[in-house]
């Protein structure tokens, strides 16, 4: 039996070995697991063996077992995941000698290796001291930080990627929340390494390491899924903005100078849907060439560092500004995204 890995854009095909049509069913983790699909295949016109787009399939189930971090029920899954074609014979079910291992990658990238490169490839390898690290693997395996101390110390921490009881807030419990929406990501809080006397000045797992700021001006992080299925994070180091469009529900009562309830017009309801616009810092070539991996995520979630809250984004726009360094001609491309929270506050 070989083991056919494929990213979930890439048209992949399993051959049902079959001229006529034929009922096929596919079941995901091993040849018993779950069946997540079940059709009849009919062959092409121009002849040959009935052939189903496997990655169809999987995209299809992994798109509706994903959950957003607010799912509490969910119970993790390993990356890559394991599917498995069966046919029907007439009298039995049997199992392709061939399984499919997908990959959830939509970077369209048919040089990336997820072996060699990772799930998690940031925009900016730049972090705030106050924010949550998150780190994506292939599987739920623990992932070991080496942390840098201002001092020249060095720490080793061994953060786990835990499944289990996710009943909290996401807001209040990070790990538990980030874990349910994926295994294989470890999420580190580096306030919780902070030592008396000591700042951190730069993170590092395996090959990739990461400068630490320790700057309050640095207020939101942003968290987001990239296209290669990791979580990264970039922190906003440039400018800015916070904007609340309100929307002003009026009702027209009696008036009554001697009762404040009878004022006349009045506002029963004011529904806030808050907004904000981003400015990044300068970013070298690399980083710009990472940052659609931002830009084209459905999963977005914003961390105020001022007030510890974690809210989830719907990005609405975006533009770049390139500069020129009149020294030596060198463009320099600085983005503004603009962004509102996913779900609308109201008063009454």
């Amino acid at each position: 039996m070989a083991t056919i890995t494929f990213p979930l854009w890439r048209d992949t095909y399993a051959d049902l070995g079959s001229a006529s049509a034929i009922p096929f069913r596919v079941r995901v983790n091993s040849a018993t697991g779950d069946i997540i699909y079940s059709g009849l295949c009919s062959p092409r016109p121009d002849g040959g063996n009935c052939r189903v787009r496997i990655n169809d399939i999987c995209a299809d189930y992994l798109a509706h077992a994903l959950p957003a971090l607010s799912d509490l029920a969910f119970s993790a899954l390993d990356f890559p995941l394991d599917f498995y074609v069966e046919t029907w014979d007439g009298s039995d079910w049997n199992t392709l000698a061939d399984s499919y291992k997908a990959l959830p990658d939509w970077s369209y990238d048919p040089d990336f290796d997820y072996m060699t490169d990772g799930l998690s490839h940031p925009v900016a390898d730049v972090l705030s001291s106050r924010q949550y690290f998150l780190y994506s693997v292939p599987t739920s395996q623990s992932v070991t930080i080496v942390i840098t101390y201002s001092d020249g110390m060095t720490a080793t921490r061994t953060i786990d990627n835990d499944s289990g009881d996710f009943s909290s807030d996401f807001n209040y419990d990070f790990l538990r929340g980030l874990a349910a929406a994926g295994a294989g990501t470890a999420v580190f809080n580096m306030r919780e390494a902070a030592v008396s006397g000591k700042t951190i000045v730069a993170l590092s797992v395996g090959a990739d390491e990461y400068i630490v700021r320790d700057d309050c001006s640095d207020r939101y992080v942003l968290y987001y899924v990239n296209a290669y299925g990791g979580w990264d994070s970039i922190l906003v180091q440039g400018t800015s903005v916070r904007s609340d469009a309100l929307t002003h529900h009026t009702a027209e009562l009696s008036y009554d100078n001697t009762r404040m309830p009878d004022r006349g017009r009045r506002d029963y309801a004011i529904e806030i849907v808050r907004g904000y616009t981003f400015h990044t810092h300068i970013l070298s070539d690399d980083e710009a060439s990472r940052m659609h991996h931002l830009l084209e995520s459905p999963q977005v979630y914003l961390h105020d560092l001022l007030t510890g809250e974690i809210r989830p984004l719907v990005l609405t726009g975006s533009e770049c500004t390139f500069q020129t360094f009149a020294g030596n001609g060198r463009v320099m491309p600085q983005y503004e995204i603009t962004a509102n929270v996913a779900q609308s506050f109201e008063r009454r």
